[in-house]
């Protein structure tokens, strides 16, 4: 029943209808057929009963009857009181005399039960018997010619022809009451058939009744359900469980396409709820994580909080190193090795290099067989999976690669807050380059300022030294060219009168020279 029951849930609402529809349709005319057939049933037997048992008993009162006025008839002959009454007479005889032995042909075609055509078959043997004894008695009075009739009616007399009339009637009436009850016997059983009719009849519209009620039931069962499971899985997504399944999304008929619509709205109303999920929680990591300038502890961070939401077990951070142009480890969750002890890849190197090398993800499940092991005070097991996932910015780059391992495979809100994730870390990588690079420059910067600064102070100790210098020089000029231009200007101005004097050329050329140059030299002073 419940097989069936769930074939029915299939079926689209027009074929239900059609079912049903035709169910009672054909409970309709299975009970109609089954008037029709009593109906022809009884009219059958009722036909039956007439054209054997009362058309049968018809002939054979009738030929009773002409049985009788054959006596009559040959009677009439006797007692004629002339030739032409005598004729007339055995004109009727004849004429009854045929009319008997058709009746009897018509009634011998309609006779079937053993003891009717025993009864028979004894008044044809008397009969013959009996219409010899009519034949002889009609040659008697036609030899006869005085119309005394004597001979004849000591011939009719004699107790033979008394007994084959007797028995003759006897047996006619035996037949008549045989049909009479056979006739009787074919109305009991019309009775009884009109009776097996009537209950076929009533047991037909209850068992119409009870299979269309059934009909009804399992068509309302198979309409009802369905939809109450429907109802019950909507209203449990309403309520905020998406994880609920949504039945009968199978069904190729109206239900179906509705319930193929609810699963549509589910997986749209899952999605953004991942998505919210995923945005909410990307967020969070990226409030805990935006402050931080040093890559291990940024790697540290991001990961403890990022492994546990990708239901994994171990999480791990490789960074490129532009100076090695190697990616480094740089941090991790759950991890049983020293840091220390941790290699670097090169770019094309193992599964991390060549993740690296094409930047697009790479998972491996089945890896039981690894050295790698996730050990804690109750589990020493290798990881079910392992996913290596590279950082890339805008232009392609691969900043840095992270590989994860677990047992617990991840759902869509863990792939989906992965790629989240994946632009946060990028964006992060670039902030922490960035700032390092602000802060080695900043470094620089500040190391040039003091080397300024000591330069400067150098240059001022080195000025102050010169201004002391030139300070000492223009005293020592000062005082100098004081004791040197007093005498000078004796010699200028001694020169100057000797030049007034009367000199010879070369005394004059000689005192010229030093009045000449004891002026320059006095400039020179000055």
């Amino acid at each position: 029943m419940n097989a069936f029951l769930h074939f029915l849930e299939r079926l689209k609402l027009s074929t239900k209808l059609i079912f049903g529809l035709g169910a009672m349709m054909a409970i309709i005319a299975s009970i109609g057929l089954q008037a029709i057939y009593s109906i022809r049933l009884q009219s059958e037997e009722i036909n039956r009963m007439y054209e054997f048992e009362l058309m049968g008993l018809s002939h054979i009162k009738q030929a009773n009857i002409e049985l009788m006025q054959m006596g009559r008839s040959l009677r009439q002959m006797i007692l004629s009181p002339d030739a032409k009454s005598r004729v007339t007479a055995r004109a009727e005889l004849d004429e009854s005399r045929r009319n008997m032995n058709r009746a009897m042909k018509e009634g011998e075609k309609l006779f079937f039960r053993p003891e009717g055509r025993a009864l028979l078959a004894d008044i044809q043997d008397v009969l013959v018997q009996y219409l010899r004894n009519v034949d002889h008695a009609t040659a008697l009075i036609e030899n006869d010619k005085t119309l005394q009739n004597t001979e004849i009616a000591r011939f009719l007399a004699t107790p033979d022809n008394v007994a084959v009339y007797e028995k003759t009637d006897k047996l006619m009436t035996d037949l008549v009451h045989h049909k009479e009850a056979a006739s009787k016997l074919a109305a009991q059983g019309a009775i009884e058939i009109s009776h097996q009719i009537e209950h076929w009849t009533v047991a037909l519209l209850l068992v119409g009744v009870a299979a269309g009620l059934g009909a009804g039931l399992l068509l309302s069962a198979s309409l009802r359900r369905p939809s109450e499971r429907l109802r019950l899985s909507v209203e449990r997504l309403a309520q905020g469980d998406l994880e609920t399944e949504v039945p009968h999304t199978e069904f190729q008929n109206e239900l179906g396409a509705l319930a193929r619509s609810v699963s549509v709205l589910q997986k749209g109303a899952t999605q953004a709820d991942i998505l919210r999920w995923s945005k909410t929680q990307a967020n969070l990591i990226s409030a805990n994580v935006q402050a931080i300038e040093r890559l291990d502890e940024f790697a540290d961070t991001l990961l403890a909080q990022l492994t546990p939401l990708l239901q994994a077990q171990l999480g791990l951070l490789y960074v490129f190193d532009k100076a090695s142009e190697k990616y480094r480890y740089q941090g991790g969750y759950g991890l049983a090795i020293e840091p220390s002890d941790m290699p670097d890849f090169s770019l094309g190197e193992g599964l991390l290099g060549q993740c690296a090398r094409d930047a697009r993800q790479m998972r491996l499940d089945a890896v039981a067989g690894t050295s790698l092991r996730i050990r804690s005070g109750l589990i020493d097991d290798h990881p079910h999976w392992i996913c290596l996932l590279p950082v890339c910015d805008i232009g392609g780059a691969v900043l840095a690669v992270m590989e994860f391992a677990g047992f617990v495979p991840m759902g869509a809100r863990q792939e989906t807050l992965m790629q989240e994730v994946v632009l946060l870390v990028a964006l992060n990588l670039k902030i922490i380059e960035r700032n390092q690079a602000t802060h080695t420059l900043f470094l620089q910067t500040q190391q040039q300022s003091d080397e300024l600064r000591q330069q400067n102070v150098e240059i001022e100790l080195e000025r102050n030294r010169a201004e002391e210098a030139t300070r000492a020089k223009s005293e020592f000029l000062a005082n100098m060219s004081h004791e040197i231009r007093t005498p000078m200007n004796a010699v200028i101005g001694l020169s100057y009168l000797a030049l007034k004097t009367d000199l010879s050329a070369q005394q004059r050329d000689y005192v010229q020279k030093i009045n000449s140059e004891g002026t320059t030299l006095l400039g020179i002073l000055n």
